[in-house]
């Protein structure tokens, strides 16, 4: 006795049908269909988490050095109030004159005449001075159509 004959008792017959073969290889292809569709929104998902929290990692670090510096001012030039963009900022730390402005987009932060871009993607910032001794710093960022906003107070150590 065949092997091929064994098995044609066993399972009663010897191979699919073509119309098996179809109905398999559509319930496959619309497997794979549906399981590529699910990966395609979750990296699109991924995607758009990544850059709200990489934008928003930026202007955390944008607002920490701004507060930093005012924090360690010995001198502070802010905007005068009438000046509705309050969007730039001139200190002193020590023998180092510091200035922050935003070009472009870009926060950029200048130490004695060296620029340094600090964060991107920025619709605004403004330093203004809410009391004798204390500095709102705000950061507006944004991220495609969505806007967000960061804020501080910080209390200069010496500057006036």
């Amino acid at each position: 006795m065949k092997v091929q004959d064994g098995l044609k008792k066993v399972f009663g017959q010897e191979g699919f049908t073509l119309a098996e073969v179809l109905a398999t290889l559509a319930i496959l292809s619309l497997v794979v269909t549906c399981t590529t569709m699910i990966l395609g929104q979750s990296l699109g998902i991924w995607q758009t988490t990544s850059a709200q929290s990489f934008s928003h990692l930026g202007a955390e670090l944008g607002l920490h050095y701004l507060a930093r510096d005012l924090r360690l001012a010995t001198a502070i030039v802010v905007p005068n109030d009438d000046d509705p963009s309050h969007n730039f900022l001139k200190l002193k730390r020590g023998t180092r004159e510091i200035e922050y402005s935003l070009e472009n987009s870009t926060l950029t932060r200048s130490v004695n005449g060296i620029k340094t871009a600090v964060v991107d993607d920025l619709k605004d910032f403004s330093v203004q001075k809410i009391s004798r001794r204390t500095y709102s710093i705000s950061i507006t960022a944004r991220v495609e159509a969505e806007e967000f906003q960061l804020t501080s107070q910080v209390s200069p150590r010496t500057a006036n």
